[in-house]
């Protein structure tokens, strides 16, 4: 079942919050970050490559995003252990999620609010490309588990001016900001 979390309760929702309305119903339990679904259930992750200026390099930048796509296997809580696969160098990288609540195609930056409906952390786990073969990346980008995200979808969320980090066993691995994305997610 979906819920909205208030404060530290969990009211059930009489709707999914994919259809547009949040309907909620009186009925609620503790939260327990323990107990929760990832929050949702992509057919697909898109995703958007180079997407944030770096000060110290020069870069070049498209006329267009550059996307790649992780399989909906990926999905996985926040906290859940990640295998290694292939046996072969493994990463991750933080990055802004955004969840699309309708069907959509061919609409304009401004139409664009009107189908997002909310943001999470989401963890872009990779391994080493497979012998430089692995040019759509299908097998390096989606294993099992591959893209852990954050508990829940906060509906509310500013994007603009937030810092997103990366840590493995307490190190930084990488720091930006969101205003150095490259493409908004509008």
């Amino acid at each position: 079942s979906y819920g909205s979390i208030v404060g530290n309760k969990v009211f059930y929702l009489k709707n999914s919050p994919f259809d547009g309305i949040l309907e909620i119903d009186k009925k609620n339990i503790e939260l327990n970050i323990d107990n929760l679904l990832p929050p949702c259930n992509p057919s697909k992750i898109v995703a958007v490559a180079i997407n944030y200026l770096n000060p110290n390099e020069k870069q070049h930048i498209f006329n267009e995003p550059l996307i790649f796509i992780k399989s909906s296997n990926t999905i996985c809580k926040s906290n859940k252990k990640i295998k290694i696969v292939f046996n072969l160098p493994t990463w991750g990288e933080s990055e802004l999620g955004l969840v699309i609540k309708k069907l959509t195609k061919n609409i304009s930056i401004q139409e664009a609010k009107e189908y997002i409906l909310g943001y999470l952390p989401v963890n872009d786990v990779t391994c080493k490309n497979i012998e430089n073969r692995d040019h759509h990346l299908a097998r390096s980008k989606s294993a099992d588990g591959y893209c852990p995200i954050g508990d829940y979808i906060d509906t509310e969320y500013k994007y603009e001016n937030k810092i997103i980090e990366s840590y493995h066993n307490n190190i930084l691995l990488r720091r930006g900001n969101t205003n150095n994305m490259i493409w908004s997610p509008e």
